[in-house]
């Protein structure tokens, strides 16, 4: 099943619910981890070349941490999770349990730390998209880099549809606020089969 740009417009809804309920079982997954109250923004459902998206993410463009993952099975794509780098290194520390919030330098630690961080998002975002789909989804291992957004986007130039989840997450009163974005990130034939088969399952519930 392909669908071109203007028949994935007419079914944004169905898009933005799946991208909804998976947000939402990534954010439960990270409040579990963090131990703080999650807050998730409504979808912000762009379908365009990936060449578009750094426009829409306000202050990610230079030193992001990209923690990527691939979307293998029956329904395929990437996620990607973004946060400024100084953000990155927050929360790592506080993950790790320092006493102190200073913006240290990412060491071994910390990397596999926001790796794992990143996993746990995914793999609940996945389970979400596999109840909603039927299908059977799995995760590569995760990967993390560093650099501009555009070069962590789109490495091989190739020329994708993505819908953007914004999240913003608040460790109470240790730092005012931390913000990332959890990324789907898809192709145009890709994103079709998930709506035919978003469509199948609510007909047999």
């Amino acid at each position: 099943m392909s669908l071109d740009k203007e028949s994935l417009c007419i079914n944004m809804d169905i898009l933005r619910e799946v991208a909804s309920v998976a947000a939402a079982h990534a954010a439960t997954a990270l409040s579990l981890l963090t131990d703080r109250t999650i807050l998730i923004t409504v979808p912000d459902l762009l379908l365009a070349p990936l060449t578009k998206v750094p426009g829409s993410l306000v202050g990610y463009t230079r030193n992001v941490l990209s923690v990527e993952m691939r979307i293998l099975g029956e329904v395929q794509g990437r996620i990607l999770y973004l946060m400024p780098q100084r953000d990155a290194r927050l929360l790592a520390n506080f993950l790790v349990g320092r006493a102190s919030l200073e913006e240290d330098p990412l060491d071994g630690l910390m990397e596999s730390c926001l790796q794992e961080t990143a996993n746990i998002l995914g793999g609940a975002y996945t389970s979400a998209l596999a109840r909603m789909t039927g299908r059977n989804v799995m995760l590569s291992v995760p990967r993390l880099r560093v650099g501009e957004l555009l070069e962590l986007l789109s490495p091989s130039g190739q020329d994708e549809f993505t819908f953007c989840v914004a999240t913003s997450f608040q460790l109470g009163a240790i730092h005012p606020q931390l913000g990332g974005r959890l990324l789907l990130v898809s192709d145009a034939d890709s994103l079709a089969a998930m709506i035919e088969a978003v469509r199948l399952t609510a007909a047999r519930t």
